[in-house]
């Protein structure tokens, strides 16, 4: 009977703390890291209804097969990697007890990408190049989180609306007739954008650069998470 009474007792001790304990959760999301980009959220309830996040997420690809097909005649791309890192504070207020329920969040935003390239020109010429790419930022989301069963999180933020301030700069390690074509096809074309402008292009001592003024630029974002509450 003691036996009995104690595993009930424990029972129900795991029931309640399952579905009023948790304050801390960790999510990932799973379309993210199918896509190649290792993405991870970390979110801690306080007082009052209102939790602070952090999201981390970094990514690195090999794109060269993606840019290939449109090589022209004059200049074959070799190779082209995608890095980058992207961090996200939040504090997040819920309409009920944290971390459940909708919320409105209001965040920042820094991220640093980088691209590296090599290419051939129609003189064999081997040029390799990097896009660099900064952005920092601020911006609300709109979601709703479940906490199934108490344990496992799901995380849909179906509306995210911000503004990024971000600066581009290209550098090509070479200077040839070629590169200085590409670089001002690149230039010219930034400019014609009508979110872009201001680009200037540079002939420096062995290197070609391509910068310009910050940019400021609409961000919007929706996402799907799923975690342990704990």
């Amino acid at each position: 009977m003691k036996k009995t009474t104690l595993v009930f007792t424990s029972l129900m001790l795991f029931v309640a703390l399952s579905l009023s304990a948790q304050k801390n959760v960790i999510k990932i999301r799973p379309a993210s890291i199918a896509a190649g980009e290792w993405n991870f959220t970390y979110e801690r309830a306080i007082a009052g209804g209102k939790s602070v996040a952090l999201n981390l997420s970094y990514l690195s690809h090999d794109i060269a097969g993606w840019v290939k097909p449109y090589n022209t005649s004059t200049t074959k791309l070799n190779t082209a990697d995608l890095k980058g890192y992207l961090f996200m504070p939040q504090f997040r207020f819920y309409s009920g007890d944290a971390p459940r329920g909708f919320y409105f969040a209001p965040n920042l935003t820094y991220g640093s990408y980088s691209m590296t390239n090599t290419i051939t020109d129609a003189n064999s010429l081997v040029t390799d190049g990097t896009i660099k790419i900064a952005t920092k930022g601020i911006g609300a989301l709109i979601g709703y989180q479940w906490l199934i069963g108490g344990r496992v999180s799901i995380d849909w933020n179906f509306f995210g609306l911000g503004v990024n301030a971000t600066t581009l700069d290209f550098t090509y390690n070479a200077v040839s007739v070629q590169a200085i074509d590409d670089a001002t096809n690149f230039t010219n074309t930034l400019n014609n954008n009508p979110l872009f402008g201001g680009y200037v292009m540079k002939v420096n001592s062995g290197t070609i650069t391509v910068n310009g003024p910050t940019q400021i630029l609409p961000a919007l974002q929706t996402n799907f998470s799923l975690g342990i509450a704990f």
